[in-house]
């Protein structure tokens, strides 16, 4: 039986019975709630927007719609006259409480930005409606008219291979094929099956597909925007969309906005060339809320709340191989140095965010691609859950609790030079990093590991004997 196995049949109530390789694990359950893997649910099944059946398509009050068939020449007000475009919807001065849902199955390539604030309690929405697959945001474009061309390499068997070029204008930082994401290499020479090359003096890109053919029977798609969601107003709800492959980041917050109760639910965010939901603002503000969503394939983070918010909650979301590149590898950048599944940064600030609660996720496999190589810094690289310099000092504490976090390159559970933090009723395994003593400030920080080498503590410098204790696990 496998961990998730064993962690979906077990209700046992207030006590879990966990499976594990040196035997069973009893963990006691908070306030008689269930870990819930997110893995269990599927995004695709819920109703996007309260009170809307996904599976309707009846108008809805103060609701637009939006749908590839449409026209932005209509009035966007039915299921039957649907704005076309994102840019339609980027022009739309939205009130409280009105929504934008968009087809399932449509596909965008263009950037959505918040433009129009909610209101506490009439939040603006934008979700889906219809049937089939998750409508998609995505910041990558289509790649077509191949030409074919013969590349002289030393390295090849045959002293040559077959790549294939088409023009582009700018340098993506990014390319895919069949949405499987591509290595980008320094040379021309250097292009093997499944990578890529840009040729900045003829405006080119060329590439190897995995299976080495040509690319037209395949998707080569590039990142071209930066973002395919960016968050400017307070208020706003993201429900039931697939957000994918931003040139930087899937779904970035404005660092000059007051972004308060900003939700993002029921989503799908994958495959940006950094952080697939950053939130790294200068202004206070209270949030985010993620909850219930599959975040996977970033460069870097899958999840980064950073600086000023405080009361922001990740709650029941699977957030798996993330991490997967490396500023040590040619393309990379800084932003990819320091990489987990969810990280909260609070840079040592006081109370910088303060009573944050991430629990009942599922964090996995966040680990560097097999093609990046080792450096000083692996350790530092595929956390499964890192609190960063958490300074609170008053205020509620920062608490991590009921995880299940494995098999990622790091550490599972990550605490750096923090104050005040909780961590408890996590079940962490198969995670590859150290255990050292603890010398961060804590109110308390419990938990159950399969191992010693699951959760790494470094020290907050001059903050005194650590306020904490370490319980057993107690394997029946």
């Amino acid at each position: 039986m496998s961990m998730s196995q064993g962690v979906r049949s077990a209700r046992i109530s207030p006590f879990f019975l966990v499976p594990l390789a040196t035997g069973l694990l009893w963990i006691p359950c908070l306030h008689g709630q269930t870990l819930e893997p997110a893995a269990e649910r599927h995004v695709n099944g819920s109703p996007d927007v309260p009170g809307q059946n996904a599976k309707g398509s009846a108008a809805q009050p103060d609701t637009y719609y939006v749908d590839p068939g449409g026209s932005d020449s209509n009035d966007g007000r039915s299921p039957t006259k649907p704005f076309k475009t994102v840019a339609k919807v980027n022009t739309l001065a939205l009130q409280p409480g009105q929504r934008v849902l968009f087809k399932r199955g449509g596909v965008w390539r263009e950037s959505l930005v918040s433009r129009s604030a909610g209101a506490p309690g009439a939040a603006i929405i934008f979700g889906s409606y219809g049937t089939g697959p998750l409508p998609v945001l995505t910041g990558a474009d289509l790649t077509k008219g191949w030409t074919a061309e013969t590349v002289s390499s030393p390295a090849s068997a045959r002293g040559s291979f077959t790549a294939y070029y088409t023009s582009l204008v700018s340098k993506p930082n990014q390319a895919f094929d069949n949405d499987n994401r591509m290595r980008r290499v320094q040379f021309e020479s250097q292009l093997a099956p499944g990578s890529w090359w840009y040729d900045a003096g003829n405006s080119r890109i060329y590439v190897r597909t995995a299976g080495d053919s040509n690319p037209a029977n395949d998707i080569i798609e590039v990142s071209t925007r930066d973002y395919p969601v960016y968050l400017v107003q307070h208020d706003v709800w993201l429900q039931g969309l697939d957000i994918s492959k931003g040139n930087l980041y899937g779904i970035k917050s404005s660092p000059s906005a007051a972004l308060n109760d900003v939700a993002i639910s029921r989503c799908v965010v994958r495959d940006a060339f950094v952080d697939n939901i950053r939130f790294d603002d200068a202004t206070t503000f209270v949030g985010p809320t993620i909850t219930d969503s599959e975040v996977h394939g970033a460069g870097a983070v899958g999840i980064l709340i950073a600086y000023a918010n405080s009361g922001a909650i990740i709650r029941n979301n699977r957030v798996w191989a993330n991490a997967q590149l490396s500023d040590n590898t040619y393309g990379g950048v800084p932003g990819q140095t320091y990489s987990a599944g969810i990280k909260v940064f609070g840079g040592a600030t006081a109370n910088y965010q303060a009573g944050i609660l991430i629990e009942r996720n599922t964090v996995y496999g966040n680990r560097p691609h097999p093609w990046v190589p080792s450096d000083r810094l692996d350790g530092a690289r595929g956390l499964g859950i890192w609190l960063d310099t958490i300074n609170i000092t008053s205020g509620a504490p920062a608490v991590v609790r009921q995880n299940l976090v494995y098999d990622n390159r790091s550490s599972g559970i990550g605490i750096e030079v923090s104050r005040n933090c909780e961590v408890y009723y996590n079940v962490l395994y198969g995670n590859a990093g150290s255990h050292s003593a603890a010398t961060s400030t804590w109110n308390r920080r419990r938990g159950y590991l399969s191992r010693t080498s699951q959760f790494t503590i470094t020290p907050l410098t001059g903050q005194g004997t650590p306020r904490s204790r370490w319980w057993t696990a107690a394997r029946a």
